[in-house]
């Protein structure tokens, strides 16, 4: 079975208030996933679930992006999702890179926590699969968060790449192809340092050879954070015709 990643984190995880959405019901396409899926959504966590369809992400009014990837991998089913994603979490701290801890994270004060808790719901979802599968590719949407923070986004190319070189290791593809998405936050005084986030993601994507750069400034978002449906979906799409891509390799 072809397997792909999403981490990351709240885009990652659904913050689009859904609203009336047809169309977008994908049943041979299976989801295991944790991270923060709250109210009726705590129940879909750690548990394969067969068929993606609205209102799996972060409360049972919000979607995301994994609509969109599916809507461009139609006929490229069965295949499965496995997601790790936390909102409000950063790079430079919640998902430090393995190779970078002083001591192994307990709680999410301690960092490199997101990248543990990545990890093992990676190990649960393969150990109950029990069927063979390839990790085609990893869909890695954040950034927001490092926006804040100076040293965070002066930082961000170099502390992506640690995350990159570590996760892959741990797949056991040094070669994993890797999908950045563009953060599509405005400059302002919420996110003073956007902009040199935006370029980190970009500086990573140039000096990569298996990392792919998906843009979505241009997409319209409903709060300042998180994109309207609509363009979660198309996002998404804009994911999923690079992981189509992956998915037809041998």
């Amino acid at each position: 079975m072809n397997i792909l990643l999403i981490a990351g984190q709240s885009n990652a995880v659904g913050t689009s208030r859904t609203g009336p959405l047809k169309g977008y019901e994908f049943s041979n396409v299976s989801l295991y996933q944790a991270g923060e899926f709250t109210g009726g959504n705590q129940a879909l966590q750690n548990v394969w679930l067969r068929g993606i369809r609205p209102n799996m992400g972060y409360t049972p009014e919000h979607s995301g992006i994994e609509l969109g990837i599916c809507s461009a991998l139609r006929g490229a089913e069965p295949y499965g999702i496995i997601r790790y994603a936390y909102g409000t979490t950063d790079l430079i701290r919640n998902w430090q890179a393995e190779s970078l801890w002083k001591k192994v994270p307990a709680s999410m004060e301690d960092s490199g926590y997101c990248f543990l808790q990545w990890k093992n719901t990676f190990l649960r979802a393969v150990h109950s699969l029990q069927t063979p599968f390839i990790v085609r590719g990893l869909v890695f949407m954040q950034g927001e968060s490092d926006a804040y923070d100076r040293d965070g986004a002066l930082r961000y190319a170099e502390n992506l790449r640690s995350l990159m070189r570590d996760m892959r290791r741990f797949i056991g593809n040094e070669s994993l192809p890797v999908l950045i998405g563009e953060i599509a936050t405005p400059v302002s005084e919420y996110a003073p340092f956007a902009d040199i986030v935006r370029e980190g993601q970009r500086e990573f994507c140039r000096g990569d050879k298996n990392a792919v750069f998906v843009p979505s400034k241009d997409l319209r978002l409903q709060d300042g954070w998180h994109y309207i449906m609509q363009d979660a979906i198309e996002l998404g799409e804009r994911f999923g015709r690079e992981v189509k891509n992956l998915f037809e390799k041998p």
